[in-house]
């Protein structure tokens, strides 16, 4: 009876607001957070070397490394663009299919708009700190050459509407995900609104062009299988091919399920250094990359999407990441992405350099930690709250207009 009961659940959760997958957005920008931090105060936790002690060896060549591996979270947001652009076509009407695709470019602009703005004032301020930072302590050399500052008019109005889409951010430097959000969300949406037509066979459609995109461009692979698997949960039900049988067997049988859950985490947890854990595939997968021309196997992004199935189809699990505190945190996320850097060069270098001298390294990064993490969510929530008073503002005007 559980398992019957878990599988109605999969097909009416399409129509309503997914909150587990806020609950992962949240999470997932909490990550990079993390990463960044590490990236610039304890780069032994983010690149691996023998002479690193053997705990941040340990820590990079094992499964934790997704707390401070940046790679896991992005993927993360890509494959859940893919996802969820794919599901929001199939339930559109035919006029409005590609009105999605509309929305994300709209809310890619919302993120790099207010970050590079940020960015430029901290700079024309003389608020960064970062370089300074680096001159005292050499550990933080990530922060010389991530960042290209170049704080004039000129190059505000390109990094505004032009670069971040087109080759990355000199301003704001994760903002290098942007061109890939933008290229993505373009190809998942035709592809969805094709395959759309083409009903439970659609799903060849999707692994047809994630196969050729493996030889082109292996980032757009990430929203492909997002989008395989809000295609296969579409038609779950009704799917009769041998795939659709394998999918159904895995989310109604719970050992099943925990198995493929296994092998999808070891995939979507594999490191840039294939070594411990992921040693059996630096000569079996590098082998077959090399004789076939790709630049880069998708292996992280398919566990991924396979993780994203397993909680699509399991409603305790959906429950977990659907706490409060995780979906709030989801609906912050897209800005926490968008200002936390920003706040790592100037209000954390800023610290570390004022106080290096009176507070043991390890406990000062710690205080950092806290603090732009704090900080991070605090400007968001703050920011959305702004925003959202301005809106309900010009909306009363024009209503008053209107009645006039």
């Amino acid at each position: 009876m559980e398992e019957k009961n878990e599988s109605i659940e999969i097909q009416p959760a399409l129509y309503k607001r997914l909150e587990y997958v806020d609950g992962i957005k949240g999470i997932a920008a909490i990550l990079v957070v993390l990463c960044h931090l590490v990236c610039v105060f304890l780069p032994e936790f983010y690149r691996y070397s023998e002479n690193y002690h053997i705990i941040s060896r340990i820590w990079i060549l094992t499964p934790l490394n997704i707390f401070t591996n940046g790679a896991f979270p992005v993927e993360c947001f890509f494959v859940l663009s893919g996802f969820l652009i794919t599901r929001k076509i199939y339930q559109s009407s035919e006029k409005s299919a590609l009105a999605p695709l509309h929305k994300k470019c709209v809310g890619m602009a919302k993120i790099v708009i207010p970050a590079v703005i940020l960015a430029f004032l901290l700079m024309e301020l003389g608020l960064m700190f970062h370089l300074q930072a680096a001159q005292i302590n050499g550990k933080l050399s990530f922060v010389n050459d991530y960042n290209a500052f170049d704080a004039n008019w000129k190059n505000l109005l390109l990094e505004l509407f032009i670069d971040p889409y087109l080759e990355g951010s000199r301003y704001v430097g994760p903002l290098w995900t942007i061109r890939y959000e933008l290229q993505g969300s373009i190809f998942i949406a035709l592809l969805a609104y094709g395959a759309r037509s083409l009903k439970e066979k659609g799903k060849y459609s999707y692994l047809l062009v994630g196969l050729l995109f493996l030889l082109i461009q292996t980032k757009i692979c990430s929203f492909i299988m997002g989008g395989f698997i809000a295609h296969t949960l579409y038609y779950l039900d009704e799917d009769t091919s041998l795939v659709g049988k394998l999918f159904k067997k895995i989310a109604k049988c719970g050992w099943l399920k925990a198995t493929f859950a296994l092998i999808f985490f070891y995939f979507a947890t594999t490191n840039l250094y294939f070594t411990s854990i992921w040693s059996f595939w630096p000569k079996v997968l590098n082998y077959v990359r090399i004789a076939v021309a790709i630049p880069e196997l998708p292996l992280r992004p398919f566990g991924i999407a396979g993780l994203l199935f397993i909680v699509a189809t399991s409603p305790k699990i959906q429950r977990l990441f659907s706490f409060k505190l995780f979906v709030w945190l989801g609906k912050l996320s897209p800005f926490v992405y968008a200002f936390h850097w920003q706040l790592i060069l100037s209000l954390g270098c800023g610290l570390f350099v004022l106080l290096n001298s009176y507070i043991p390294y390890h406990l000062l990064v710690v205080i950092i930690s806290i603090i732009i993490l704090g900080g991070s969510i605090a400007l968001s929530y703050g920011y959305i709250k702004i925003t959202e008073i301005v809106k309900k503002k010009i909306k009363n005007r024009k209503a008053k207009k209107l009645k006039h």
